[in-house]
């Protein structure tokens, strides 16, 4: 036996099913831990905190998403093995690094409290570490072991909460929230994920000369390029109104609304895995040009998941100032209303979620960023104009205008893609 077959016998690729159970538990865990940061600073901070820390995130989210390349789906759908997992590193190494760099010019020339900067900074560490855990979970996911990074996320997020908890604790600020983050992910990156990377067989010795090497990384991120400019808008499409928000009402207001629609969370779990878990069976049927398959399977995720966002807007609509009072404090119930409004707007994104997964089937990828790139012109327009004279609530109402126009536009282009019967 060859040494990569024996390797690949002692760590052998887990089913679907098992794959899918694995990355389900993982991500309902790590989504509700990234809840829980939120709940716990806005326990135990004031909300300009809270909006420190929504305003890290939104500034910092879309710098690393872009210069990400979606590097790990590009790695995971590389069956032949093509490109050296080396050259993935190198390439996440440098994009990081740029990302790091532009983090911290924005904190610094930035209009920005004192407070506001070194959130900024601390926050742009963590997702340093996280881009780095991110291109090892291509390398799992690539030979197909899921449970290494749903391994991962359990650590990632029980420990992150916990930590950022207890620098909350004894700071009461988010800049100690988001070392404690650091700390976190750092210890999860170096105990587990990088011991976990002999799962994969061992490479062959690299013996292209430097300039080849460098070629090939290039390649790379070419490849990635247009992915991490969707991911780039589909982060601005999200942060826009509260970038108009801390610009006009400031970090109290921002920390509000940040709040207040962190609990759009429990739904975009549930979306994201019935989207996930249809993915291939729409590609396969769009494939083999099953018109009707395809619309009836996409009619049944579109009807499933409008029942998640109705009875969201219902227990907003019922409950909303009890629901924001028992996780966070009676400052926010105050502002049931607004809740109602961000759950109008989450179950129309829900919809408009499915499309875009719908969209992926079809392998329609150009289309998207003239998609978000619109939907992104018509969340800075309406933010412009209501978030400054209505505050949070005008916020809520540009999320719900993008959401709006996504959904439609995403409807037509699918509708329009389709594929038509094959003739027997």
């Amino acid at each position: 036996m060859s040494e990569g077959a024996a390797e690949r016998a002692a760590f052998p690729a887990l089913s679907l099913r098992v794959n899918f159970a694995w990355t389900l538990a993982g991500t309902v865990v790590y989504a509700a831990c990234q809840w829980g940061v939120l709940v716990v600073l806005a326990k135990l901070c004031s909300p300009e905190e809270v909006g420190n820390f929504a305003l890290a995130i939104a500034v910092t989210s879309p710098i690393f998403l872009l210069s990400n390349l979606q590097l790990r789906s590009i790695q995971a759908t590389d069956a032949r093995r093509e490109v050296r997992f080396s050259d993935y590193l190198g390439v996440r190494a440098a994009g990081t690094t740029v990302s790091c760099a532009i983090s911290l010019g924005i904190a610094l020339l930035g209009n920005f409290p004192p407070s506001a900067r070194a959130v900024i900074v601390t926050v742009a560490l963590a997702k340093a570490v996280e881009s780095f855990c991110d291109v090892l979970y291509g390398l799992f996911q690539q030979h197909e072991r899921m449970d290494c990074i749903a391994i991962s996320l359990f650590a990632r997020g029980l420990l992150g909460l916990w930590l950022v908890g207890a620098g909350v604790w004894l700071g009461r600020t988010a800049t100690w929230a988001a070392a404690g983050m650091v700390v976190a992910w750092s210890a999860v990156l170096f105990f587990h994920d990088l011991p976990a990377r002999t799962i994969a067989p061992e490479a062959p010795l690299d013996r292209r000369p430097r300039p080849q090497r460098w070629r090939d990384r290039s390649r790379v991120a070419m490849t990635g390029v247009p992915l991490g400019v969707v991911m780039l808008l589909v982060s601005l499409n999200q942060n826009i109104p509260r970038y108009f928000l801390q610009a006009t009402r400031g970090e109290r207001q921002l920390g509000l609304f940040a709040a207040i629609a962190s609990i759009l969370t429990a739904g975009l779990v549930i979306v994201n895995a019935l989207g996930q878990s249809a993915s291939p069976r729409l590609a396969a049927l769009a494939a083999h040009a099953d018109r009707a398959g395809f619309k009836a399977l996409l009619s049944k995720l579109l009807l499933g998941v409008a029942s998640v966002g109705v009875i969201g807007l219902i227990a907003a609509q019922l409950m909303g100032p009890t629901i924001l009072r028992l996780l966070f404090t009676p400052e926010y119930a105050a502002h049931a209303p607004v809740l109602v409004t961000i759950m109008v707007a989450g179950a129309i994104g829900f919809l408009a979620s499915i499309l875009g997964y719908a969209m992926t089937a079809l392998r329609i990828f150009k289309a998207q960023v003239p998609l978000f790139a619109i939907t992104c012109l018509v969340a800075a327009s309406w933010a412009w104009f209501d978030a400054p004279r209505a505050g949070i609530a005008g916020a809520a109402r540009a999320m719900v205008a993008a959401a709006i126009v996504q959904a439609i536009v995403s409807a037509v282009i699918v509708l329009r893609r389709i594929p038509a019967e094959k003739r027997p």
